[in-house]
């Protein structure tokens, strides 16, 4: 393998650990936004299509920001 390639293979592992805590990031946002959201009257249907996600999904992230 040349050095070539193993500096291609670090800086692609560097992007990807980059990358995971910038969506870990924008999740955690998400997460508050809803509840936000909640706080402030909105239904979780409206939520789900604001977001353009499911209602269950919706759910699951309430749930898990309790945690």
């Amino acid at each position: 393998m040349s050095d070539t390639t193993v500096d291609k293979l670090l800086f692609n592992k560097l992007l990807i650990t980059t990358k995971r805590d910038e969506l870990k990031k924008l999740s955690q946002d998400r997460t508050k936004l809803i509840r936000r959201l909640l706080k402030e009257g909105y239904s979780v249907v409206s939520i789900s299509d604001i977001a353009d996600i499911s209602r269950q999904r919706v759910y699951k992230i309430i749930k898990k920001g309790n945690k």
